[in-house]
Protein backbone atom coordinates (compact mmCIF):
# COMPACT_ATOMS: atom_id res chain seq x y z
CA UNK A 1 0.00 0.00 0.00
CA UNK A 2 1.22 3.22 -0.81
CA UNK A 3 2.15 6.24 1.64
CA UNK A 4 -0.85 7.69 2.94
CA UNK A 5 -3.60 5.52 1.67
CA UNK A 6 -3.65 3.32 4.88
CA UNK A 7 -4.91 6.65 6.33
CA UNK A 8 -8.23 5.40 4.79
CA UNK A 9 -8.11 2.05 6.30
CA UNK A 10 -9.82 0.78 8.91
CA UNK A 11 -9.82 2.92 12.39
CA UNK A 12 -8.09 5.43 10.85
CA UNK A 13 -10.49 6.12 7.95
CA UNK A 14 -12.78 7.92 10.54
CA UNK A 15 -9.88 9.90 12.08
CA UNK A 16 -8.24 11.11 9.08
CA UNK A 17 -12.02 11.85 8.00
CA UNK A 18 -12.42 13.99 11.06
CA UNK A 19 -8.63 15.46 11.18
CA UNK A 20 -9.66 16.84 7.44
CA UNK A 21 -12.36 18.83 9.04
CA UNK A 22 -10.94 20.35 11.84
CA UNK A 23 -7.99 21.46 9.88
CA UNK A 24 -10.33 22.83 7.46
CA UNK A 25 -12.13 24.34 10.58
CA UNK A 26 -15.29 22.78 9.78
CA UNK A 27 -17.61 22.07 13.08
CA UNK A 28 -19.09 18.51 12.93
CA UNK A 29 -22.43 17.87 14.03
CA UNK A 30 -21.81 13.96 14.10
CA UNK A 31 -19.22 11.30 12.27
CA UNK A 32 -20.15 7.57 11.85
CA UNK A 33 -19.82 4.47 9.85
CA UNK A 34 -22.88 3.18 8.32
CA UNK A 35 -20.72 0.09 7.52
CA UNK A 36 -16.73 -0.70 7.29
CA UNK A 37 -16.33 0.84 4.41
CA UNK A 38 -18.69 3.80 4.49
CA UNK A 39 -18.58 6.67 6.61
CA UNK A 40 -21.54 9.47 7.04
CA UNK A 41 -20.58 13.39 8.05
CA UNK A 42 -22.97 15.82 9.30
CA UNK A 43 -22.62 19.43 9.53
CA UNK A 44 -24.56 22.74 9.75
CA UNK A 45 -24.50 25.01 6.83
CA UNK A 46 -26.40 27.78 8.10
CA UNK A 47 -28.42 27.57 11.64
CA UNK A 48 -31.02 25.50 10.91
CA UNK A 49 -29.83 23.34 8.17
CA UNK A 50 -27.48 20.55 8.17
CA UNK A 51 -25.76 18.98 5.44
CA UNK A 52 -25.45 15.03 5.05
CA UNK A 53 -22.58 13.83 3.45
CA UNK A 54 -21.69 10.12 2.62
CA UNK A 55 -18.02 8.99 1.93
CA UNK A 56 -17.45 5.61 0.98
CA UNK A 57 -13.95 3.91 0.16
CA UNK A 58 -13.83 1.63 -2.59
CA UNK A 59 -10.74 0.01 -3.43
CA UNK A 60 -8.34 2.98 -4.61
CA UNK A 61 -10.84 5.62 -4.57
CA UNK A 62 -13.43 7.36 -2.37
CA UNK A 63 -16.94 8.38 -3.43
CA UNK A 64 -18.41 11.24 -1.94
CA UNK A 65 -22.36 11.67 -2.28
CA UNK A 66 -25.36 14.01 -1.34
CA UNK A 67 -29.00 13.10 -1.83
CA UNK A 68 -30.63 16.10 -2.49
CA UNK A 69 -33.58 15.31 -1.05
CA UNK A 70 -35.81 15.66 -3.64
CA UNK A 71 -37.28 11.91 -3.71
CA UNK A 72 -39.71 10.54 -6.79
CA UNK A 73 -42.08 7.58 -7.11
CA UNK A 74 -40.94 6.17 -9.84
CA UNK A 75 -38.89 7.44 -13.25
CA UNK A 76 -41.38 8.93 -15.01
CA UNK A 77 -42.44 11.68 -12.06
CA UNK A 78 -39.27 13.61 -12.56
CA UNK A 79 -39.37 16.61 -14.67
CA UNK A 80 -38.11 16.95 -17.94
CA UNK A 81 -36.37 20.21 -17.08
CA UNK A 82 -34.77 18.61 -14.22
CA UNK A 83 -33.76 15.84 -16.28
CA UNK A 84 -32.43 18.45 -18.77
CA UNK A 85 -30.62 20.77 -16.10
CA UNK A 86 -29.01 17.89 -14.47
CA UNK A 87 -27.41 16.27 -17.81
CA UNK A 88 -26.29 19.68 -18.95
CA UNK A 89 -24.37 20.04 -16.00
CA UNK A 90 -22.86 16.27 -15.73
CA UNK A 91 -21.66 17.55 -19.72
CA UNK A 92 -19.67 20.84 -18.01
CA UNK A 93 -18.96 19.54 -14.63
CA UNK A 94 -15.10 18.88 -13.61
CA UNK A 95 -16.60 17.44 -10.11
CA UNK A 96 -19.34 15.57 -9.21
CA UNK A 97 -21.83 14.39 -11.28
CA UNK A 98 -25.68 13.72 -10.57
CA UNK A 99 -27.01 10.11 -10.86
CA UNK A 100 -30.47 8.35 -9.52
CA UNK A 101 -29.91 6.40 -6.50
CA UNK A 102 -33.01 3.67 -5.36
CA UNK A 103 -33.99 4.58 -1.92
CA UNK A 104 -36.55 2.40 -0.59
CA UNK A 105 -39.13 2.22 -3.42
CA UNK A 106 -38.49 5.58 -4.36
CA UNK A 107 -35.64 7.35 -6.95
CA UNK A 108 -33.73 10.29 -5.60
CA UNK A 109 -31.69 12.53 -7.25
CA UNK A 110 -27.79 12.69 -5.94
CA UNK A 111 -24.41 14.32 -6.84
CA UNK A 112 -21.84 12.36 -6.73
CA UNK A 113 -17.47 12.16 -7.03
CA UNK A 114 -15.20 9.69 -6.91
CA UNK A 115 -11.60 10.46 -6.60
CA UNK A 116 -8.62 7.98 -5.99
CA UNK A 117 -7.44 7.75 -2.54
CA UNK A 118 -3.62 9.43 -3.29
CA UNK A 119 -5.07 12.62 -4.49
CA UNK A 120 -7.12 13.28 -1.68
CA UNK A 121 -5.84 15.65 1.14
CA UNK A 122 -7.51 18.24 3.13
CA UNK A 123 -7.67 21.02 0.13
CA UNK A 124 -9.29 18.20 -2.59
CA UNK A 125 -11.50 16.81 0.60
CA UNK A 126 -13.04 20.82 0.76
CA UNK A 127 -12.52 21.41 -2.59
CA UNK A 128 -14.78 18.18 -3.33
CA UNK A 129 -16.97 18.93 -0.66
CA UNK A 130 -18.50 22.65 -1.18
CA UNK A 131 -18.50 21.36 -5.08
CA UNK A 132 -21.60 18.78 -4.62
CA UNK A 133 -22.68 21.18 -1.99
CA UNK A 134 -22.77 23.81 -4.01
CA UNK A 135 -24.54 21.82 -7.09
CA UNK A 136 -27.37 20.84 -4.51
CA UNK A 137 -27.75 24.34 -3.53
CA UNK A 138 -28.38 24.84 -7.62
CA UNK A 139 -30.75 22.42 -7.29
CA UNK A 140 -32.91 23.58 -5.09
CA UNK A 141 -32.73 27.21 -6.44
CA UNK A 142 -33.74 26.00 -9.44
CA UNK A 143 -36.63 24.35 -8.25
CA UNK A 144 -37.81 26.97 -6.25
CA UNK A 145 -38.14 29.16 -9.34
CA UNK A 146 -40.06 26.97 -10.89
Amino acid sequence: MAIGLDLFYGSKFRRTIQDYCNQLGWKIQDIDYVDDSTLVLKFPIDSVNIQTIFISREKELLEFSIKSGFYFPSLDEIPNKLSTFLLSDNLTSKVGFWCLEKVGTRQTLTVMHNAELSLINPKSFRSIILALVKKCEELHNLHLRR
